[in-house]
């Protein structure tokens, strides 16, 4: 079949956009799962050859954005398959779009299967599933494009974006309004594993939160283990607690591992539940080797133990990075006056965007200076807000001063 690429000026693109955001309200509760069958299978072929025909008319601003979005999606990722790399990130994101695509068309389908019968036959018009794509596409890069602006992971980006048959591109920036106290990481969670009401799944994370803090077991715990508790295992968060203290008295006893920090052993335990021996000998060995690469001689223990701890699948990769990152930083006369302390921490806990930590700690260093709640404090306390709490710098300093 030959099928023609249609063109979109920016009416037709928001009436298409609208659409589509429409349907996803009413499809929101239906059931994608189960066989296709024929006429589907008919509407998704069609639509794989709408996806060509829009490419040969459209390469130009495809290209363009694709070149926006490559620097980013070639950072380092917690994707595991960007991180052993398996798939380049070119290929991830081919296969996100075509993965979400056919998603979203079986989404159509059975909407106006369920309760727009008469819809069904136009369907498979391909003028009308052009304008699905063209929908979809759109939402899709907005989602990527809006994931880079505010610093998500690349990895946690691409699933999101797969999404974009439930969620409209803003879905992060809104959870974050309606829950400033929460973790950005745990929004982030919450809309990918509970795509169809992030909402409860936050109000049941914040109570069962609350109750564990509450509860004596639990109160030497950080606030850190507590969250992940409710986070990872929210149908028995007690359970997971209690795995988590039986788990590091065994690590800590270990005569194997008493030469690791207990933060060390600690981390194994909560993010490593099932196998922490395992986690400890592979970090232990990775240490030693990346210890002994003269390509790393000159990095510091700790950026070599973060590099084990935190990227364990490809350590290497995520050292090569960092000290790309921080030759560019340094370079970079925006950042001359800031002290290099502050540049390493920007590429060794922000890699995907330190750039963007860099600036808003610039600009959140001079605001918190201008405070004049902060006046008696003297810089160094405020360095330490904005460096190390960059999310609500001024709460640190609230209960620094006892407000």
């Amino acid at each position: 079949m030959f099928v023609e690429a249609p063109a979109y000026s920016f009416d037709r693109l928001k009436s298409v956009v609208v659409r589509r955001r429409a349907i996803k309200s009413v499809g929101k509760d239906t059931d994608l799962r189960g066989g296709r069958g024929t006429t589907l299978e008919g509407i998704l072929s069609t639509a794989y050859e709408v996806v060509s025909a829009l490419r040969s008319e459209h390469g130009a601003w495809i290209a363009e954005k694709l070149a926006v979005l490559a620097p980013y999606l070639e950072t380092t990722s917690n994707n595991e398959d960007l991180k052993s790399n398996k798939k380049s990130p070119r290929e991830l994101l081919e296969d996100t779009y075509r993965a979400g695509l056919t998603t979203t068309l079986t989404q159509e389908y059975r909407v106006a299967k369920n309760s727009l019968h008469d819809e069904v036959d136009t369907l498979q018009d391909p003028s009308r599933i052009a304008d699905i794509v063209a929908g979809y596409t759109f939402e899709f890069y907005r989602s990527l494009h809006t994931s880079q602006r505010i610093g998500i992971d690349p990895g946690i980006a691409l699933q999101l974006a797969q999404l974009s048959y439930r969620h409209n591109p803003n879905v992060l920036s809104r959870l974050r309004r309606k829950y400033p106290d929460v973790n950005p990481g745990v929004i982030s969670s919450a809309a990918l594993s509970y795509p169809t009401n992030p909402e409860g799944f936050l109000n049941s994370y914040i109570t069962a939160v609350s109750r564990l803090k509450a509860d004596p077991r639990y109160e030497s715990l950080g606030e850190s283990v507590v969250e992940r508790a409710a986070l990872h295992s929210p149908t028995n968060p007690e359970g997971f607690l209690n795995s988590y203290i039986t788990a590091v008295s065994r690590l800590k006893a270990d005569p194997r591992y008493e030469s690791l920090g207990e933060s060390v052993v600690k981390h194994a335990a909560l993010h490593y539940p099932t196998n922490p021996e395992g986690f400890l000998n592979s970090y232990i060995t990775a240490f030693s080797r990346l210890k002994a690469d003269p390509r790393y001689g000159s990095l510091g223990d700790s950026v070599i133990h973060s590099a084990a701890l935190h990227y364990s699948t490809n350590p290497e990769k995520f050292l090569d990075s960092y000290i790309t990152a921080l030759s560019r930083l340094k370079a970079d006369p925006r950042y001359g006056s800031l002290g290099e302390s502050v540049v390493k921490h920007a590429a060794l806990h922000y890699p995907t965007n330190p750039e963007k930590f860099l600036d808003s700690y610039i600009t959140a260093l001079s605001r918190l200076k201008a405070d004049p709640r902060y006046g008696s404090l003297g810089d160094s306390v405020i360095h330490s807000a904005a460096l190390y709490y960059p999310t609500n710098p001024e709460g640190f300093l609230d209960r620094f001063l006892g407000l």
